[in-house]
């Protein structure tokens, strides 16, 4: 009864938020976003509720027309660090609102290059940035 009772209300709340994250998101993207926070989902935890929550809130304070780049970047983030890719989504408005979107490219890929230089250093900094998971 208790394991019922707590994933009506994960489901109560994933409606909720996912009620609120969709309209800010530019529409042909809304899917692609859903399933990443089911991805997200899928590994436990309720960490895709505030993927939901702050990933589309930090989406909506861009340009409607880089909501696909910039999803295009966090799915690449993911394929490194799950971690890495939410704070980019968290961080991209306020760096965006700081230089031009050219120089957002150069500091996305700056950023991918530290990441698998840390995986390739060893298993040890690999772990540090999470683990791969492939087709995210």
């Amino acid at each position: 009864d208790a394991t019922a009772s707590r994933n009506w209300k994960y489901a109560k709340e994933t409606q909720r938020a996912a009620a609120v994250a969709l309209p800010r998101i530019a529409r042909p993207e809304r899917q692609r976003f859903l399933t990443f926070a089911i991805n997200l989902a899928a590994d436990g935890g309720k960490r895709y509720l505030a993927f939901l929550a702050e990933g589309s809130r930090a989406i909506s304070d861009l340009p409607i027309f880089m909501h696909r780049q910039v999803l295009d970047d966090f799915e690449v983030l993911c394929g490194l660090s799950e971690e890495a890719g939410v704070e980019f989504l968290r961080a991209a408005p306020q760096v965006l609102g700081r230089i031009d979107d050219e120089n957002l490219n150069r500091w996305f890929s700056e950023g991918v290059t530290m990441l698998e230089r840390n995986e390739a250093a060893g298993p040890s900094a690999a772990g540090a940035i999470g683990p791969r998971r492939p087709g995210f």
